[in-house]
This record gives C-alpha cells, sequence and structure tokens, in this order.
C-alpha cells in the first residue's frame, strides 16, 4: 500500500533544520504531492523521495459562485478598497511593508481604504480610519471580504526566505483568483508561473515605488480592475480549483498503487 505525504507551505523550512531525519523518514513514503516546482525539486534532490508530484494549489471557485453580484452588498466603503490577508508571524509576509505603503497612500488620496486581515501586532497599532484590521477572520466569513475588495495584494518580502529561495504557494493567491479580483502580486516562484503579468493580475517586483504605482494604476482604472479580475477567475474555473486538484492527485495515487 503507498504511503503519501503533501509538501506544503512550511515544508521546506521544516526540513532544512532536521534533513536527516526528513530523508530517512521519506524513505518510508512512497509518494509525495508538492504544491510548488521549488518544493518539488527539494523533495527530489534533498529528501530523494523517487515520486514526487507537482501538484498546484487551488480556490474553492463554488464559494465565489455568485462573486459579481455579491461585490456591490459587501461594500462599505466609497472609494477604492485594497485588501491584505495573512497570518503576520513571518517577516517573509510582506504585512510590514504593505502598511507602511498603506501609511502613505492613504495620506495622498483619501478615497482609497486598506484592509488587512489575520494577525500581527504591528497592524492593530494603526490609528489611521482608512486601514481597518479585521484581525483572525472564521474561514467562513473570507469570501464577504474578498466580495467588498476592488484590489488584492500577494506580496512577499523574498529576502527573508532561506537558502532554497521562495518556494510558498500562498493559498490567498489562488481565493483572490475564485473571487476574480485584481491581484497585485510578487514576481517570483509558483505566483509567477500562475499569474500572466497583465492579463490576470500585476507582477511586481519587491521595490516599494513599483508596488505603489501598480496600485495606483488600478486605483484609477476600474476597467483594467474588472478585466484582470474576470481573466483571473476564469483561469480558477479552468485549472486552479480544487477539482482539478482532487482530481490530479486520485489520479497520481491510482498510478503509484498499480505499479
Amino acid at each position: 500500500m503507498a504511503e503519501g505525504v503533501i509538501l506544503g507551505e512550511y515544508g521546506i523550512d521544516e526540513c532544512a533544520k532536521r534533513t536527516a531525519i526528513a530523508t530517512r523518514e521519506c524513505a518510508e513514503i512512497s509518494v509525495g504531492f508538492c504544491v510548488s516546482r521549488e518544493i518539488e525539486q527539494y523533495a527530489k534532490t534533498t529528501l530523494r523521495l523517487e515520486n514526487a508530484i507537482y501538484v498546484p494549489n487551488g480556490g474553492d471557485c463554488g464559494k465565489f459562485k455568485d462573486w459579481m453580484t455579491s461585490r456591490a452588498d459587501n461594500r462599505s466603503h466609497v472609494g477604492v478598497n485594497v485588501l491584505w490577508m495573512g497570518s503576520g508571524k513571518f517577516p517573509w509576509e510582506g504585512h510590514r511593508q504593505i502598511l507602511s505603503i498603506a501609511s502613505e497612500l492613504c495620506r495622498r488620496v483619501p478615497t482609497i481604504q486598506f484592509t488587512f486581515i489575520g494577525g500581527g501586532k504591528e497592524l492593530v497599532t494603526e490609528s489611521n480610519p482608512q486601514i481597518r484590521h479585521l484581525g483572525v477572520v472564521p474561514h467562513d466569513e473570507l469570501s464577504r471580504h474578498l466580495a467588498a475588495a476592488d484590489i488584492c495584494l500577494c506580496i512577499y518580502d523574498v529576502s527573508a526566505f532561506g537558502e532554497f529561495g521562495f518556494y510558498n504557494s500562498p493559498l490567498k493567491l489562488y481565493e483572490y483568483m475564485a473571487a476574480g479580483r485584481a491581484i497585485i502580486a510578487s514576481n517570483v516562484g509558483e505566483i509567477a508561473r500562475t499569474l500572466v503579468d497583465q492579463v490576470d493580475g500585476i507582477l511586481v517586483g519587491p521595490d516599494r515605488s513599483e508596488i505603489e504605482d501598480a496600485i495606483m494604476r488600478l486605483l484609477n482604472d476600474p476597467d483594467l480592475r474588472e478585466r484582470l479580475g474576470k481573466n483571473a477567475r476564469k483561469k480558477a474555473e479552468q485549472f486552479y480549483n480544487w477539482d482539478r486538484v482532487a482530481h490530479q492527485t486520485t489520479t497520481e495515487l491510482e498510478r503509484i498503487c498499480s505499479q
């Protein structure tokens, strides 16, 4: 009988600290499902896992079935709402940089609002009424907040990553896509494999001014926001969804078990 493991967001970081233990444990594993190419490479080369299979993450398109009609019903802000979400626990999440950018843009643009969902003590100290920190939100309420967003951020501080580089496959990216939102994201790793710049998202480098310019561009161009969001939703429906993940995983398991 085949045994499997999913190597996900924190797999590389943990295995890097305990490589010998991880390698020994992986010797008992028949197949590993890896959510990014970087994790796949790590599993094959470092952990020597022969059957390391790349299965990209997805979003829940069914949760956002009425994604276009629900948007107006969930808005409480007249201007443009920019959303960031994450745990706020790790330096590579980019929330400190985004909070600094939010403070600057709110000073310049009175009609912009930033909404932060998740942890991070720095986020709750901000007194600007244009910046909301909602804290940890139950997963079944996320669709309502995403429906109220105009722009969604998936920005990372890649300088905070170690020797294995950016290996993440952030689930929030695929939730943004399923919700049909205009996305600004870091041009790295699995994110850059998922989005096509200027087609279904805007990919940016680490420079602060580039991120600010992308936000301002989308703020001033509602047609572009709508086009990027529709294209992202279409891509999620066609490939980046949990139905495809389940089918691909099942197919690979059947193949391995039949050998």
